[in-house]
């Protein structure tokens, strides 16, 4: 059975159930006053002068059934309906046929040994009569002399009455009839249009599980619950449709990074296979020719080792990232960092900025390689000479690296996906020209494992910035001193071993391996 047809039969059934007692209880209250109305009439006739059957005291020997002189009539004037009859021990004195219509009360031998007022059929079918019974006992009867139980009946036609509270019943009946069709059918109209939206709930419900979950179900934001239904239903059908967008993102992510590790694999795998089949082959039978596929080998092999060890990083960031936590100053990472890249290249202008030192926890390894790989995408993707700036400072609870070159920068719409596994953007971004595409994939894992982030803005001029920020341990020390290092200046200044570029300003000049940021 439906739901619209169980609220229908709920509500018509209550409907129902209301009336009939309503009805019930109108005629019952009814019935009850009239009844009380008989029996106030029926008492006032029986107390009424001269309204009894007997002419004299019974008692008194004298006349007892009628006034007339034939004696023939007992039954005294009384107003229609009424009737008044004397009795000794149950035989009717002077009978007669009654001229009522319905003839008088049927009574039975127990009725006249009882007072009180009780309902009778009447001997005509179709009526009913209120009697009332004074019974006298011990009355002697002199006419036979004998003694016994005289009782006088006075009796009221409850006609008028019966048909006042059944008029009200069939009337009551057929208004509640009437009421109950009226009801049903203003039901009908409303559970149908209050159900119409969850119908279109159960539609929409029907073709989201045959894979449309672009579908959504149209009802107006309301406080009903109905309304709070379709709004719960809609965001969650947009919650399982982004659930399988993100699944489908993440299954290609997988699919893609499994086909890029493995052509990454196989290239050094195909170069170390290729030079050991040309020694088995014999062609390397010189000493020099042996040492050139030696060295290929161990190059190829140690690119291959690099790439699994990358690899196994990100997969171990993914599940629980092993970090060993400690103080570290972001300035002498950096300055150590920026050191490195002037020692590989010597001919690159680099610019280094801590105004004051910058303390967080963080894994000092792990902070070492973030900065290595920046500066090392910086230097695979950008032409030689390219000037780098790198900026250490402290934005209200975090810390912010900067690291900020003038190369060809990265189109708007690639932005979110340079940090994905084994990206290369362009052809200057190649595998040819750069690494395996997981420098920056794994500068955002241990950012992120950091409770930090990663993130790219574009550099003024031309050039693309890299922003790496992570919350700091404590207050830092805020002061005005550049950070002061063997080949190191700040900005604004050009202290020992410090050189300007055109437009950039101070510039590293090649370092000391072993200055620190102190």
């Amino acid at each position: 059975m439906t739901l619209r047809r169980r609220l229908l039969l709920l509500v018509l059934g209550l409907s129902a159930a209301g009336i009939v007692t309503a009805s019930a209880v109108s005629v019952f209250l009814l019935r009850s006053y009239v009844m009380r109305r008989v029996d106030s009439q029926l008492e006032s006739y029986s107390t009424l002068p001269g309204s009894g059957p007997l002419s004299k005291d019974f008692r008194s020997g004298a006349q007892t059934c009628s006034n007339r002189p034939d004696r023939q009539g007992f039954v005294r004037e009384s107003p229609a309906g009424y009737v008044a009859q004397a009795y000794f021990d149950g035989d009717a004195l002077c009978p007669q046929d009654s001229d009522e219509p319905g003839g008088g009360p049927r009574l039975v031998a127990a009725d006249f040994t009882r007072n009180g007022r009780f309902t009778r059929p009447g001997r005509v079918p179709g009526h009913q009569y209120r009697v009332q019974v004074s019974v006298t006992p011990d009355v002697l009867y002199r006419d036979i002399d004998q003694v016994g139980t005289l009782s006088v009946v006075y009796a009221i036609d409850m006609g008028d009455a019966t048909r006042t509270w059944k008029s009200q019943a069939l009337a009551t009946s057929v208004v509640g009839a009437v009421t109950l069709i009226m009801l049903g059918a203003a039901a009908a109209v409303l559970v149908r249009r209050d159900l119409r939206p969850l119908e279109r709930v159960a539609s929409t419900a029907e073709e989201i599980a045959q894979g449309d979950l672009s579908r959504r179900v149209e009802i107006p934001r309301s406080a009903s619950e109905v309304g709070r239904l379709g709004t719960s239903f809609n965001t969650m059908v947009d919650s399982i449709e982004q659930a399988f967008a993100d699944q489908r993102k993440s299954e290609q992510k997988l699919r893609r990074f499994v086909a890029d590790a493995s052509h990454e694999l196989r290239t050094p795998l195909t170069s170390i296979r290729g030079y050991a089949e040309l020694e088995r082959a014999g062609g390397a039978d010189t000493p020099d020719k042996r040492s050139t596929v030696m060295r290929h080998i161990d190059r190829e092999a140690r690119r291959m080792s690099g790439l699994v060890e990358d690899m196994l990083l990100l997969a171990k960031l993914d599940e629980e990232p092993p970090l060993r936590l400690g103080s570290v100053e972001l300035g002498r990472i950096a300055s150590d960092a920026v050191n490195d890249l002037s020692a590989v290249e010597p001919d690159r202008p680099v610019e280094l900025s801590v105004p004051y030192p910058v303390e967080i926890t963080a894994d000092e390894a792990r902070m070492r390689q973030v900065l290595a790989n920046l500066l090392g995408n910086v230097r695979s993707h950008t032409p030689a000479g390219t000037p780098v700036r790198v900026t250490v400072e402290r934005m209200g609870d975090q810390a912010e690296v900067r690291v900020i070159d003038r190369g060809p920068g990265i189109p708007p719409d690639k932005v979110d996906d340079v940090f994905e596994r084994f990206t290369r953007l362009d052809p200057s971004r190649a595998r040819t020209s750069g690494g395996s595409g997981l420098g920056l994939a794994i500068v955002r894992a241990l950012a992120e494992a950091h409770h930090g982030g990663v993130s790219i803005e574009p550099t003024p001029g031309g050039g693309a910035t890299f922003v790496v920020r992570l919350p700091v341990a404590g207050p830092a020390a805020v002061g005005g001193a550049a950070v002061a290092a063997s080949g190191v200046a700040g900005p604004g200044s050009a202290g020992p071993g410090a050189a300007t570029a055109p437009g950039v300003g101070p510039v590293l000049a090649p370092p000391d391996p072993g200055a620190r940021v102190g």
